[in-house]
């Protein structure tokens, strides 16, 4: 028994020995972690933001990530994902960032490597990596990409990190995921919209100078009695509301001219020398010395400076005739608070027949979408 305990002794020592050759050396494990993109849609260019805590303090030279379709075993790159460009980002958590640059030789596997020597990190620092001009990986919905579920709406990927030490060894490991996503394509059709609203204006109105000296309403202008020599005036407020990116025009005329009861009887548009309405004058008595010649007129003014030749119009007339001319004009959208005033003027001469006259004045509204 003596002599035999040298060999179990020797054999104890040989066997002690050989565990401890043998004996794994285990990697923390990295926490916290997360991939962030900056555009998730697939395909498309993008920065990957990952950041992970450390377990273990040491000195790190390298921190590799690996782009796999699973979160272990054999690490397969996702389809299309290309890692080739990328460029270093933004280091949080570093103490030398300025030394780590970002190796992207082998594709789909960058590393992060400390170009002069190694970086002290301690445990439970948070690390943070950005790296720009990432190729997001496609998704082909089936056997193609990461999860393999026939979904074609997004796909999740991961990420293997692994920090190592100056000697190559590892350090910490952690897996990360991300996911990309089919862009969700959203139309809609904004219908044209144009509302055009008419007002009457009160007795003592003042528009552009001039003073309305009758009530209104939206579809009448009841200049009532006339004195001779005296003229009268009757204003309207426009309003329009549209979404029209081009504008519109307001047209006005006289549709139906102003006759009397006697239909030899009528007014005529204001006669003025020299007025039109790109011309507008200041308003005068009828010149005419023959019953229905221009012995009764009828014209009136806008507020709309943007009415070509109207950009100086106070106390002036153009005619009111059978012709559309522009009262009111916009070149873009409205949204109803813009107002424009038009005022009639209505007067007669001691040639002017007696009698009750009724003409018809339209609006028209011209939007162009």
């Amino acid at each position: 028994m003596i002599k035999l305990l040298p060999k179990l002794i020797g054999s104890f020592v040989s066997i002690f020995g050989l565990a401890l050759l043998v004996s794994p050396v285990f990697a923390g494990t990295l926490t916290n972690i997360s991939v962030d993109l900056s555009n998730p849609e697939q395909g498309e260019n993008t920065y990957h933001t990952v950041s992970f805590k450390t377990d273990t303090a040491a000195s790190l030279k390298y921190i590799t990530m690996d782009y796999c379709k699973t979160p272990s075993g054999n690490c397969v790159a996702p389809t299309n994902l290309d890692t080739l460009s990328a460029d270093k980002g933004t280091l949080t958590g570093f103490t030398d960032s300025g030394n780590w640059t970002l190796d992207v030789a082998d594709d789909d596997n960058p590393a992060l490597e400390h170009s002069t020597g190694t970086e002290s990190v301690s445990a439970d620092t948070q690390l943070t990596i950005e790296m720009q001009d990432v190729d997001n990986n496609s998704i082909a919905g089936g056997a193609a990409d990461c999860l393999n579920d026939g979904e074609s709406s997004s796909d999740t990927c991961y990420i293997r990190f692994t920090t190592k030490n100056g000697s190559d060894a590892q350090v910490d490991i952690g897996t990360g995921s991300y996911t990309v996503v089919t862009g969700v394509t959203v139309t809609a059709t904004v219908d044209p919209s144009f509302t055009f609203v008419v007002s009457g204006q009160n007795t003592g109105a003042v528009n552009n100078g001039i003073t309305a000296s009758v009530n209104s309403t939206y579809n009448t202008l009841p200049f009532g009695n006339l004195s001779v020599g005296t003229p009268k005036y009757a204003a309207h407020k426009l309003n329009v509301t549209t979404n029209t990116q081009n504008g519109y025009y307001i047209y006005m005329r006289m549709d139906n001219q102003m006759t009397g009861v006697y239909s030899s009887n009528n007014i005529d548009p204001f006669g003025a020398p020299s007025a039109a309405w790109n011309n507008p004058v200041a308003w005068v008595e009828p010149t005419g010395a023959t019953p229905n010649d221009n012995t009764g007129w009828i014209g009136a003014n806008t507020t709309d400076t943007d009415v070509p030749n109207w950009a100086s119009a106070s106390e002036l007339f153009g005619p009111v005739n059978a012709t559309d001319n522009a009262v009111m004009t916009k070149a873009t959208a409205d949204n109803g608070t813009y107002s424009v005033y038009v005022t009639y003027a209505l007067e007669s001469n001691v040639f002017q027949p007696a009698d009750t006259y009724t003409g018809t004045v339209l609006y028209t509204a011209t939007p162009t979408y």
